[in-house]
């Protein structure tokens, strides 16, 4: 990094010793290209005499240049990956400054040792790491990564179905060529098409960076609608405690989904009947907080229920 112009005092003189080029006589340059101790450097002249001399000093130390490495940085990311920790292996923090390009352009910069990369937003990364040491002898060290986007999924919260009805949900108009489509009811394309209600999850990956999205939407009957063609109530719902059904006539096997399909037992029992009324009320204050799927049999998967 550092160099010197040598001068001998008789101009037709030569340098001798590691590093040195001679320029022209009596001249020579010293720049040297990696770190030792007690280096000799010798200036010789010869008169037109025959007469010879030389001089010879010694750089007592030419200090090494950092030798840097960053921990932490991963190859590749996801979009809205959470954020990680980069360290550069040099204990000064001051004089340590990191430059975060995005696509080319200068997107961040910072001063320390430790830099927090939070990779919000989609792009070809390169981050520079530029330290000074103690001695003033410098170093740069490069990484690269890339932030990958996530699918292009957004389902609406909710929904509001008839029953008789059909209700497409999703992007129906073009699937992202290198992502698979899920839906918690089976369908793999980028939307799916709904004739009652019920939760349902949309999970996308992209096939060649495995970065993945899900969404849900909540498709609900009008309260109205259900109460009346059925003749249902269900409350409270929120619950925390008990969960109060009234049905026309009785029924049997009512049954407690979680929303991936399993069953839940209650005080041991997975199936529940109403009294000859048509009236049940089931214990849920041990279940975790969530939305569960409640199965009615002759009536459907009509109801979700958050505890």
């Amino acid at each position: 990094q550092d160099s010197s112009i040598l001068i001998g005092s008789q101009q037709s003189g030569s340098f001798q010793g590691l590093f040195i080029n001679n320029l022209s006589l009596g001249r020579g340059l010293f720049k040297p290209l990696f770190d030792t101790i007690n280096l000799p450097i010798t200036y010789t002249f010869t008169n037109s005499f025959g007469c010879t001399d030389s001089e010879t000093r010694a750089v007592l130390k030419v200090n090494p240049k950092p030798d840097l490495l960053l921990t932490g940085l991963l190859s590749a990311y996801c979009e809205k990956d959470a954020a990680t920790e980069l360290v550069i292996n040099q204990g000064i923090g001051p004089n340590s400054k990191y430059s975060i390009f995005r696509d080319g352009q200068l997107a961040n910069s910072a001063t320390g040792i430790k830099y927090v990369f939070n990779p919000i937003t989609p792009g070809k990364y390169r981050i520079v790491n530029y330290y000074v040491d103690q001695n003033q002898c410098f170093s740069e060290i490069t990484n690269s990564t890339i932030v990958n986007p996530l699918p292009k999924i957004d389902l609406d919260t909710e929904a509001i179905i008839k029953p008789g009805d059909l209700l497409t949900v999703g992007n129906n108009v073009q699937n992202e060529l290198e992502v698979a489509y899920l839906w918690s009811n089976g369908d793999t394309k980028s939307y799916t098409t709904i004739d009652q209600s019920g939760l349902y999850i949309l999970v996308a990956k992209n096939n060649l960076t495995s970065c993945f999205k899900s969404d849900t939407i909540e498709i609900k009957y009008d309260k109205n609608i259900k109460e009346d063609l059925f003749n249902i109530k269900l409350y409270p719902n929120p619950t925390a405690n008990q969960l109060f059904i009234e049905l026309s006539s009785p029924k049997s096997d009512i049954k407690l989904f979680k929303l991936n399909g399993s069953i839940v037992p209650i005080n041991g029992n997975t199936s529940f009947s109403t009294d000859i009324f048509g009236k049940l009320i089931i214990d849920i204050v041990f279940l975790e907080p969530g939305y569960y799927c409640l199965k009615i049999p002759d009536i459907g998967d009509f109801f979700i229920l958050k505890i």
